[in-house]
């Protein structure tokens, strides 16, 4: 196996913290490229690098603002369509290979849809991560919904990851097709855009 290093120098770069956070990155032959997770390298004292005022609380805010940011949906069935407002999180991960995305992640999902009488859905489901070259990634799931008044059933779906946010997330669109096993329910239809990260996920 060969040993590869690099070093990099760090006397005149500011910081704004003690830390570093830092990630490897791996391009193979076909351009493929993988990512480490995080990783944090503390600053040795001898280096006396200059703090700035920056501190990543602030970014932490950020970042959390943008995760609390639910998903916009259009939902339709025949003629008749409706807006709603979607949250999902992701709770567990699932990393086979690779670091950029998990290879699948099990999840729950809140749904408001405005303007009907029962208009509150509760997803559980497990959604399969296939990462392409020419978007980031492609997601098959599947799901068991209810809205606990006469609506149980299942929502396969497919999601398409399209671009980066802010390093930590995907921004995706989303078809997804609702079942429901009473034969008084109807089926309906879904589609919406959103942000996915794993960053708080349980990750095995």
């Amino acid at each position: 196996m060969e040993e590869h290093k690099i070093e990099f120098l760090l006397k005149n770069i500011k910081f704004d913290s003690t830390t570093i956070p830092f990630q490897i990155f791996v391009e193979d032959k076909s351009g493929f490229i993988s990512k480490s997770e995080s990783f944090d390298l503390a600053l040795p004292g001898e280096y006396n690098i200059e703090i700035t005022n920056n501190s990543n609380f602030v970014d932490l805010c950020f970042g959390g603002i943008i995760y609390l940011i639910p998903s916009p949906t259009l939902v339709f069935n025949g003629n008749e369509s409706k807006f709603s407002l979607t949250k999902e999180i992701p709770l567990i991960a699932f990393y086979n290979g690779g670091y950029n995305y998990p290879s699948g992640y099990i999840s729950l999902e809140y749904s408001h849809i405005f303007n009907l009488s029962s208009n509150n859905y509760l997803r559980a489901g497990y959604k399969q991560i296939i990462q392409t070259k020419f978007i980031k990634y492609i997601s098959p799931g599947i799901n068991v919904t209810t809205n606990f008044n006469g609506f149980n059933g299942i929502s396969p779906e497919i999601s398409f990851g399209l671009l980066n946010i802010y390093e930590t997330f995907t921004l995706y669109t989303r078809y997804r097709y609702n079942y429901g096993f009473e034969k008084y329910s109807e089926p309906f239809h879904e589609i919406s855009i959103g942000l996915f990260t794993s960053a708080i996920s349980f990750n095995f």
